[in-house]
């Protein structure tokens, strides 16, 4: 009997998802089901995922491997305005170098290595990606994955810099790289600020713009009045009755900060249109 015992457990762990029933789903916006977006790609790296948020390796295991629907990505200006994927401002935190990210070119960056724990360190050599080789390599597939971009400001760094001088020129790189591409279909843009978003948005109609924060009922008047795409919020700040309003406005709302099971059950319960998770192919097997 005591031999059985490890034998039922791993299969009431396999099997968790046998005994819950049906799932309580909202409706999204278009009456599908949520996209499932990859947090930093294949989520942050631990001790079950080896792979580097933002590496090349990690966004493309996510879309390749895991099946999602696209990826949530941080992206940074160099100091000679090269858009990169990282997401903290200081490189020792998550790499082998070292200083505030923009106040490096990008040929100082291109030797950085990802470092993290024992097994992460032993899994990879990954580096730094561009933003341009990413919408490159998916821009030529007949479906691109989903890509939403979060702006990274340099504003929590020691070095003074004229965040909206700094921000002109991110856009503007931004919104070329987008154009280059043809890529507008495919990737969205969250920022927390409303004047940047309609400095983005004057800049370029053409974009799909999400605004982070509540979503307060005033708020999500703003954003349909301003044409937004819609708008994005951590998970467990987010009521069901919100979502149906932002539907009701004709917005889009993403949901995240989804990393366990009960959180992707509100998520899907709520209508949430896109979900950005640690755990794809949990979320995967809730909505199959």
């Amino acid at each position: 009997m005591a031999m059985l015992r490890p034998c039922i457990f791993l299969l009431l762990f396999w099997c968790s998802g046998c005994f819950f029933g049906e799932v309580e789903r909202g409706s999204t916006l278009t009456g599908a089901d949520p996209w499932v977006m990859g947090h930093g790609g294949s989520g942050f790296a631990t001790i079950d995922n080896h792979w580097p948020d933002n590496s090349e390796l990690s966004i493309e295991r996510a879309i390749d491997v895991l099946g999602a629907d696209g990826v949530e990505v941080d992206v940074q200006l160099t100091a000679d305005s090269v858009l990169v994927l990282y997401h903290d401002v200081r490189l020792e935190s998550q790499t082998d170098c070292r200083a505030c990210l923009y106040e490096h070119l990008w040929a100082d960056l291109r030797d950085c290595r990802y470092r993290g724990n024992f097994a992460v360190n032993v899994a990879q050599s990954e580096g730094i990606w561009t933003l341009e080789a990413l919408v490159a390599n998916f821009a030529s597939r007949a479906v691109p994955p989903r890509i939403f971009i979060d702006m990274t400001l340099p504003a929590a760094c020691s070095v003074d810099v004229d965040t909206g001088e700094f921000f002109s020129i991110f856009a503007r790189r931004l919104v070329q790289r987008i154009r280059d591409y043809d890529a507008a279909d495919w990737i969205w843009i969250q920022l927390g600020r409303l004047d940047r978003l309609e400095w983005l948005q004057a800049l370029a109609p053409e974009l799909q713009l999400a605004w982070l924060g509540p979503l307060s009922a005033d708020r999500l008047a703003v954003a349909a009045t301003k044409g937004l795409w819609g708008v994005a919020e951590a998970n467990d700040r987010v009521e069901k009755m919100e979502v149906e309003e932002a539907h009701r406005l004709g917005l889009g709302v993403i949901v995240y900060e989804v990393k366990i099971r009960e959180g992707m059950l509100r998520a899907v319960a709520k209508g949430a249109d896109a979900i950005e998770t640690e755990n794809i192919p949990l979320l995967h097997s809730i909505l199959d």
